[in-house]
């Protein structure tokens, strides 16, 4: 943690491995994603790909998410 906080983009990035599975701490999404975030802004390879793929996921989520709502208009299944 306390390389985490001088500024180690490595030690960030593993932090914000460890919040996003729960290993030795809390699990907290937010928490990691706001660690993989720093290590980005740090020059870390790895949370720069880890948050592309975070953004990729959420994209296909919200995707897939409209598609069932066109769905169940289109079949008057929407609920009233």
């Amino acid at each position: 943690l306390a390389s985490a906080k001088s500024g180690n983009p490595h030690s960030q990035h593993n932090l914000a491995v460890l919040y996003l599975k729960g290993q030795g701490v809390e699990q907290n999404q937010q928490k990691s994603l706001a660690w993989f975030l720093i290590a980005a802004e740090n020059g870390s390879k790895s949370a720069k790909r880890t948050i592309a793929k975070f953004s990729r996921q959420h994209v296909q989520k919200t995707q897939s998410l409209k598609q069932d709502l066109e769905k169940q208009i289109k079949h008057n299944q929407f609920a009233k």
